[in-house]
């Protein structure tokens, strides 16, 4: 029967309606929603919405005696009453459809929980690989460009060892969470496998990629903080059809891309471009003994900063100043690698300091001193014998001589001390002085700064002092610009 009323009928789950026709194994007529006591609590709205809707008839769909849907009959054209044969005839049909009904229900389930990953709720690899060539078959068509971008949790295999595969879940739970607020409703996120991650963002350039890649590692580095530490990601960004024209190229620069965020720091988003910039070797040209060198530097790392909760992310920031400062005074792509991973290791030694030391707050008495002076010395014994660190060594264990002499642990001045031990000397005091520590106030930059050159010839060489200062005052101007 045709409806001819433009009005849409909605019942809420929690209707007596509903209740009613779960309950019950035989149609609802409009006359006994108006007789009938149990319909009384109706809203005086849904009855009158019943009433627009121009049905007479209200029969439910069941199957294994469970409410799956509800047909709707309109009054008889004629405008007969609905005689039992016909009731027989329309249950013997709804019966039937609430079986139908039912199985598409369970079909589309199945079919939802064979595309998605358990824990993250996120799309999974399988699809991803399906979506992909959908995307190029669709581009291919009409011309529409889209672009992936790869995620990678930062340290995630030290953060499961160190807390646990329940906490890491928890993790991978809170980063899909943080991908999911970050794009758009036409965008598809994945787990990709692991703690790595993916997104396709339809009929987005490189360049749009870009702003959701830095939107999402944003949100993971101000919004996860999980046991003692933060969480961060590194992410790398691929457009079709400029960076790859089949499926397997385009993965292939997305996670090239990654590789250069890693390599270069991590907590970054990093481009195609980027590979070809900083002349990285892909992971898969890599040696074994590289890879595996690699790695170790970077569960060192994070090590360090999961045991001196205060100064969370210090290796990485200090690493990052010093191959700013190295790029600035155009030093060999060798030697700024070097200054890079010395960077990131340069407090490997307080490995061996107690807890109660490293999160003192006040003063330190003469004993805690000469263990925390102890740990560029120890920083060195630890990774000594690890070939491919030999060259950062120097810059280790002589980070904290001062130019003037009265540094430790050789008292060396001047031009004695290493030029890569006195850059990293400079980036390592202003983000100590920048960041919360236990036993001193935290410092604006405006402030280090001035303090930098306020040593600039005692602490530290007075033409890195003036390098640093070149580098990092725009961006103090800028922050306080926009504040």
């Amino acid at each position: 029967m045709k409806n001819k009323s433009d009005h849409e009928l909605q019942l809420r789950f929690d209707s007596p309606v509903v209740t009613w026709l779960q309950k019950e194994s035989h149609p609802l007529t409009l006359r006994q929603i108006d007789t009938v006591p149990q319909f009384k609590g109706l809203w005086e709205s849904e009855k009158e919405s019943l009433r627009n809707s121009n049905l007479e008839l209200f029969c439910p769909l069941k199957s294994h005696n469970k409410l799956v849907g509800i047909l709707g009959l309109s009054k008889k054209r004629s405008g007969r009453l609905y005689t039992q044969e016909d009731i027989e005839l329309v249950m013997s049909v709804a019966s039937q459809s609430g079986i139908v009904v039912e199985n598409a229900r369970l079909y589309d389930q199945a079919m939802t929980w064979a595309i998605t990953d358990g824990l993250t709720k996120l799309y999974n690899h399988r699809y991803l690989h399906e979506r992909l060539d959908e995307e190029i078959a669709r581009g291919t068509r009409f011309g529409a460009a889209f672009s992936l971008i790869m995620i990678d949790i930062d340290f995630f295999k030290t953060y499961n060892d160190t807390y646990g595969h329940l906490a890491g879940d928890e993790v991978l739970a809170s980063v899909s969470r943080c991908i999911q607020n970050s794009i758009r409703t036409i965008d598809m996120p994945f787990r990709y496998g692991g703690e790595e991650f993916a997104v396709i963002l339809p009929e987005t350039m490189l360049e749009g990629a870009y702003v959701v890649a830095e939107r999402i590692r944003e949100k993971i580095e101000q919004k996860i903080h999980s046991g003692r530490t933060s969480v961060t990601a590194s992410l790398g960004i691929a457009s079709w059809p400029t960076d790859g024209v089949t499926k397997e190229q385009i993965l292939a620069s997305a996670d090239k891309a990654l590789y250069a965020a890693k390599e270069t720091g991590r907590n970054r988003t990093c481009a195609p471009s980027d590979v070809k910039k900083q002349g990285l070797v892909t992971v898969g040209a890599e040696s074994e003994t590289q890879r595996i060198a690699i790695s170790m530097i970077f569960a060192l790392a994070a090590t360090v900063d999961a045991k001196d909760h205060y100064t969370y992310g210090h290796s990485r920031k200090v690493s990052q100043y010093a191959v700013a400062m190295a790029e600035a005074m155009n030093l060999p792509k060798e030697k700024i690698s070097v200054i890079r991973n010395a960077g990131l290791l340069h407090d490997i030694g307080k490995i061996g300091i107690p807890d109660s030391i490293l999160n003192k707050e006040g003063m330190l008495d003469e004993q805690e001193w000469r263990q925390i002076k102890a740990h560029p010395e120890l920083g060195v014994e630890i990774l000594r014998y690890v070939a491919e660190l030999s060259n950062s060594l120097p810059i280790i264990l002589n980070h904290h001589e001062h130019y003037d002499g009265n540094g430790y642990p050789s008292g060396l001045s001047g031009e004695q001390i290493p030029l890569e031990a006195r850059l990293l000397s400079v980036a390592d005091a202003y983000d100590a002085m920048t960041s919360l520590r236990p036993y001193h106030n935290q410092r604006s930059p405006q402030d280090a700064i001035n303090e930098l050159k306020r040593c600039a010839g005692t602490n530290f060489d007075p033409e890195l002092v003036e390098i640093f200062c070149k580098i990092v005052q725009p961006l103090v101007l800028k922050g306080e610009g926009e504040k």
